[in-house]
């Protein structure tokens, strides 16, 4: 991946998360705003896996930037990017079951 075209790519997912966030990204957003930066970046067919995750996360971490959501626990909000990446790529890929299927088991009171 060039550095051209990383800038392209970029600007991409930054004009994304713009379209999506009219006034200002907040932090409850946060999570489904990665989730759809995620799903722009995985038709980006001709990059691999990790170099997505680093787009998504430089996109996003532009936008926070900029937008001074965290105030002073902006290092935290920006450091937290990339390990929700890394559980929604588990979530994803069955790594990690959020609602786990339980069989019955008559030794349990749920079934």
């Amino acid at each position: 991946m060039n550095s051209k075209s990383t800038i392209v790519e970029t600007n991409v997912l930054v004009d994304f998360i713009k379209s999506k966030q009219k006034n200002k990204i907040t932090l409850e957003d946060l999570p489904s705003l990665v989730l759809e930066t995620m799903v722009v970046a995985q038709k980006m067919r001709h990059l691999k896996g990790k170099e997505k995750k680093k787009l998504v996360t430089k996109a996003i971490t532009l936008c926070i930037d900029r937008s001074d959501i965290a105030g002073p626990f902006e290092g935290i909000v920006l450091q937290l990017v990339p390990k929700l990446c890394d559980t929604l790529i588990d979530v994803d890929k069955g790594r990690l079951v959020i609602n786990p299927k339980i069989v019955g088991c008559p030794c349990l009171p749920f079934k």
